[in-house]
């Protein structure tokens, strides 16, 4: 480190070091250019240096820098020979150490151009030898520099890397991205505090917590009442209105309001769309009236200025997005728009303005608290400092949320889009100057596709912002007066995709087996299974050691290690030969003693040899007690049979189509209450019956395929007429004192002829890609989920595009593949239907035996495959392959039918699942649209039913419907639905004008095709049923009302030829008939099946005033 001491001559600092004197061999150009010294004069080297020899020499260097160095010797130099030049001591001596420092200024300067690199001395501890006198050798030797010729460089720019930034255009932008100072958001319900439907406070959701709020209770608008757009509005009836105390007001800037609303009617003038009002002056309050009568003229009104300026082109009616601008700066501009269009031809100006608070008012004057707008509103949003381009995109967030696109003028940026938010790029430049001039900085946007926003524009890093896809270019440029130099970056702007997801087809999968164990269910007291027995011995055990056979095998009983079976449950059975009498059985102890006398259920699984006739009319003894109270199951002929002592046959079962299998069959019986027997075959009830005795065994052993010695046992007088059983026995199941449920018997039958708890496997094969945005591909994370269906299911891997899932219950499930790029998100879903088992399907109908029992159908009939039970078009086979329920058209009651459902792509048993309109109808529209959306709509129901394709849905609109041309709406045999959207209250047919039937449904439609939700009034025709006519078809009519209408037969209804109509939840009524059935006629074939509904005050000049029937 360099240390220097004060001393005289202004010059602070001394700089020891050590200097070696001696005559300088080789000098500087600019000495002999400036002539520093003479030529050819004497060398004077160790001639003492005096202050005049020093500023000689220190001025040619200063000139010489001045003159070849741009910037020339510096500011340090220049400030500090100043003021020694101006000193009369030319003739003083000079310390070594003054001539250190001086030269040093000169080295500091070529130090920081680099022409040298440091002193041409060598730093050494302070000592006295900065205090000798200095010779004129010694300032040679400090001055012995070169000083090169340095022109102004140009200053170097780097603008930087280009990049690629992501425009999320599926982040849609709103008002958070900007400074609220209030926000009010019907829409949003977790926002509203009401009790009843009456609204105490709207919360602010610009986080300022300046609630609105209405505390008088008669002053409460109302919530959940309306809608615009399908969102949620507050609704004010004329005498309501919200408002906020204390209300904050900015100091300076514009503030800016935006209110979407709608006018019902105003009955008041200055009634205020919404209003600030300073209760204290001085006053400026300010509001948008509504001003005229029952239409929205519009003017704006502030207090220090009188009534503004009348907005133009009015009248204005709602829904629409009213906005005003308030400059709070200069006190004028105020400003006023609807749906983005300006309204205000002239700028008003308010003298007044608002101090520091003011009270909010919406649907209010600002002062007169009797002046209130009967209308709703929906949103409500002010903030502060907002560019035109701000306020462009607030009213495009606001025309896009609440359906108001329509409204606003063709040229809007946002008409066709709603706003999205912007992208950001980090701007990193670098600019050098080789002089270390200071530099001028600016960026610019040289090409793209729409305006950039900097941060600062003068500032090297910075950042921009786009609002567009595109590619820019952005220069950078550089200037230290003399020179502008520039650079530029490009900046490419793409939209980040979400990553494409296919989650793969929607599939369907058997669930095997319904749950059960192999092992009997619970609570089994005898179980004896040919399968765990070793057939060694003559003994078949019992696995609970209750009931141990033995078996006769000196007469040809065998024990049977696989006996071919293909249910799984079946490992080993015995065989028996048949034909002997009073033995080829197996045997074992009498049940009489208690377990007679107590409820029993029967299980065994046993194979015929035959189905022939065998020639006993009796058959053969499968199972039977002993004595004279005994009870017996049997085989005759290919058909299973119950018998008693005293009764020949008391029930009897063709089992002859399975018979090439194992049967289970499972008789309950229980002695002690109803005397009441159930037989069933394959899990499924064949038969039930009763049987009068108080016990069910007597006293003589029980057997397994013995008929009983000297024709005693459980048949008619004895055993007469009887054989042992031939053929194989598998198994046998007893329960005390239990009667098995028949979801118990299901569960048993599928633990033998499915085996091992129910499952079903479904492999998952997702597809995932995406643009590499943001992130470089293979960034992309996938994730497998349930969204909906029974619970348990279990996914392999669930970050594996290809994996698989475990089900064990039936049922629909909802499946869901997401992809992430670490920004957005990219789903799909498959639909997984898990159907009953088919693995048994007794008949081979394709409909399993669990699933038909459930419904009611034949197991052992596979006709009714093809059935269609409930008559919605679906046979029961395609119920089954669906899940749907095949005695229910509507299996999830969301009134689209399950077929239309199916055709659609939604699901049938998810009630939230429902597929979206095909064609609108509104009454109330000037003209008749193309149908394809609410404002499109149709005029008339019968455009739609003509347009209407198979499985269509047709939203009808509130309103009066009275048909021109032949007036009768008729469906035209399709198979489509027909929803009256506000219910029969608000939705009319009404023939009146016309004097026409209302509907006609004749063309062999079935439940399929649905009319929901209308009222039928005052329709009339001089044939069959004014208000519906269902001839040779089976319509759905729900939750209509038929009134007033006139026919000859079936005032209200006629059904005739072979309908099957439903009609439920209906009320006909005041309806009449000029012969028979005021209310419903129905002749014919016809069967209607009529449900839930009221049939009242109606007439028939002939039978049946309510409903009459041929």
């Amino acid at each position: 480190m360099i240390k220097r001491k004060s001393i005289s001559l202004s010059f602070c600092l001394l700089i020891a070091i050590g200097i070696v004197s001696g005559v300088v061999a080789n000098t500087p150009s600019w000495w002999h250019d400036r002539n520093v010294i003479q030529s050819g004069g004497p060398t004077n080297d160790y001639a003492p240096l005096v202050q005049g020899q020093l500023k000689w020499m220190a001025t040619n260097a200063y000139d010489e820098m001045e003159a070849n160095i741009y910037g020339g010797a510096g500011a340090a130099v220049s400030s500090t020979l100043a003021p020694w030049y101006i000193l009369n001591n030319d003739y003083s001596p000079v310390p070594v150490g003054q001539v250190k420092y001086v030269s040093s200024l000169f080295y500091d300067r070529l130090i920081a151009l680099g022409v040298v690199s440091n002193y041409p001395w060598t730093e050494t501890v302070t000592d006295d030898r900065d205090f000798a006198p200095a010779n004129i050798g010694q300032m040679k030797n400090l001055f012995n520099f070169e000083i090169p010729v340095i022109p102004n460089g140009a200053p170097t720019v780097d603008a930087g890397t280009n990049q690629t930034i992501i425009l999320n255009a599926a982040l849609a932008w709103t008002p958070a991205d900007i400074a609220t100072i209030a926000w009010y958001d019907a829409s949003e319900i977790s926002t509203i505090t009401e009790i009843a439907g009456a609204v105490s406070q709207v919360d602010d959701k610009s986080g300022n917590a300046q609630h609105i709020a209405q505390t008088t209770n008669n002053w409460q608008p109302t919530t959940g009442t309306r809608t615009l757009s399908g969102l949620n509005v507050l609704d004010h009836d004329g005498s309501d209105a919200m408002f906020d105390l204390d209300f904050s007001i900015p100091p300076s800037g514009d503030i800016s309001c935006f209110m979407v609303a709608a006018i019902d009617e105003i009955t008041n003038r200055h009634t205020s769309v919404f209003a600030t009002y300073q209760p204290v002056e001085p006053r400026g309050d300010f509001q948008l009236d509504a001003y005229v009568d029952s239409s929205f003229m519009g003017k704006i009104d502030v207090s220090s200025l009188g009534e503004g300026p009348t907005l133009s082109d009015g009248p204005f009616h709602g829904p629409s997005i009213y906005e005003t601008v308030i400059d709070y700066n200069t006190r004028s501009n105020i400003t006023a728009y609807i749906d983005g269009e300006l309204r205000t031809p002239d700028n008003a100006i308010c003298t007044g303005k608002h101090a520091t608070n003011a009270i909010l008012r919406l649907f209010q004057n600002r002062i007169n608290t009797n002046r209130r707008i009967d209308g709703h509103w929906g949103e409500f949003i002010m903030c502060q400092d907002v560019t035109s381009e701000m306020r462009q995109k607030v009213e495009g967030y606001l025309a896009h949320k609440w359906g108001l696109t329509d409204n606003l003028p063709a040229d809007h940026p946002y008409k066709s889009a709603a706003p999205t938010s912007s992208a950001t790029a980090n701007l990193d430049g670098t600019v050098e100057d080789p002089n270390n001039d200071e530099l001028l900085t600016m960026w610019s946007h040289v090409g793209g596709p729409a305006p950039v926003t900097f941060a600062n524009a003068y500032s090297v890093d910075t950042t921009a912002d786009f609002s567009k896809v595109g590619t820019y270019v952005l220069r950078l440029v550089a200037s230290d007066g003399e020179y502008k130099v520039s650079d530029e970056v490009t900046i490419t702007v793409a939209t980040n995709r979400a990553p494409f997801v296919d989650a793969g087809p929607d599939q369907s999968v058997i669930l095997i087996g319904n749950g059960a164990s192999a092992q009997p269910t619970a609570g089994a007291d005898i179980y004896l299974d040919a399968g765990l027995d070793d057939g060694l011995n003559t003994t078949w055990e019992d696995s609970l050691s209750v009931w141990n056979l033995t078996l006769d095998t000196a007469n040809g009983v065998a024990h049977v290690a696989n006996p071919g079976s293909g249910l799984p449950g079946i490992t080993g059975a015995y065989d028996f030969p048949g034909g002997v009498s009073g033995a080829g059985g197996a045997s074992g102890a009498s049940f009489n003693g208690g377990w007679d006398l107590q409820p029993v259920s029967i299980e065994m699984w046993f194979k015929p040899d035959s189905t022939a006739d065998d020639g006993q009319a009796n058959g053969q003894i499968l199972f039977e007690t002993g004595g004279s109270s005994g009870l017996g199951i049997f085989y005759n002929d290919g058909a299973i049979q119950v018998g008693a002592d005293t009764t020949e046959v008391i029930s009897s079962f063709d089992v002859s189509s399975v018979a090439n299998e194992f049967i289970q069959v499972v008789l309950t019986y229980d002695v002690t209450g109803t005397d009441e027997f159930i037989l069933y075959v394959n899990g499924v009830l064949a038969d039930t019956g009763n049987r009068s005795d108080s016990d069910w065994s007597g006293s003589d052993a029980a057997a397994l395929a013995a008929k009983g010695a000297s024709n005693v046992g459980g048949r008619g007088s004895g055993d007469q007429n009887t054989d042992s059983f031939e053929g194989q026995i598998a198994i046998f199941r007893a329960y005390r004192d239990q009667i098995l449920t028949p979801a118990e018997v299901m569960a048993n039958y599928e633990s033998i002829a499915v085996g091992g708890d129910r499952s079903a496997v479904v492999n998952l094969k997702g597809l995932v890609s995406d643009d590499g945005l943001p992130s470089t591909p293979g960034a992309v994370t996938s994730v497998w989920s349930i969204v909906s269906g029974p619970p348990n299911a279990v996914i392999q891997d669930v970050n594996s595009l290809e994996t698989a899932v475990t089900f064990d219950q039936l049922g629909t499930y909802v499946l869901q593949l997401e992809a992430g790029d670490g920004t957005l998100l990219g789903t799909d879903q498959l639909k997984v239907t898990v159907k009953a088992g088919r693995g048994i399907d007794s008949d081979g109908d394709g409909m399993g035996d669990d699933w038909e029992f459930a419904h009611g159908f034949d197991p052992y009939n596979s006709s009714d495959a093809g059935l269609d039970a409930d008559m919605d078009g679906l046979t029961n086979l395609e119920e089954s392959d669906a899940g749907t329920n095949p005695l229910k058209s509507d299996s999830d009651n969301d009134i689209i039918p399950d077929i239309i459902e199916i055709h659609r792509g939604t699901d049938p048993l998810n009630v939230a699942s429902v597929p979206d309109a095909s064609w609108y109808v509104d009454a109330s529209v000037a003209v008749s649209g193309d149908g394809l959306s609410a404002s499109g709509a149709f005029k008339t129901i019968s455009e739609a039913t003509v347009t209407a394709s198979e499985y269509d849905i047709i939203y009808v609109a509130p309103g009066q419907y009275a048909e021109a041309g032949d007036g009768n709406i008729n469906t035209l045999g399709k198979t489509i639905v027909l929803i009256a959207e506000a219910g029969p209250e608000h939705t009319i047919v009404d023939m009146t004008l016309y004097g026409l039937r209302g509907f006609e449904l004749k063309s062999g439609e079935n439940r399929s095709t649905v009319l929901y939700g209308f009222t039928i009034n005052d329709c009339v025709t001089i044939e069959k049923g004014g208000g519906i006519y269902i001839n040779n078809a089976s319509p759905t009519v729900k939750n209509c009302v038929i009134s007033n209408c006139n026919a000859i037969d079936g005032g209200g209804i006629a059904i005739t030829g072979s309908s099957k109509p439903m009609i439920e939840n209906c009320v006909i009524r005041n309806n009449t008939a000029n012969r028979d059935g005021g209310g419903v006629w129905f002749g014919g074939m016809s069967a209607p099946h009529i449900g839930q509904t009221t049939i009242r005050n109606n007439f028939a000049s002939g039978m049946g005033a309510g409903i009459c029937g041929e």
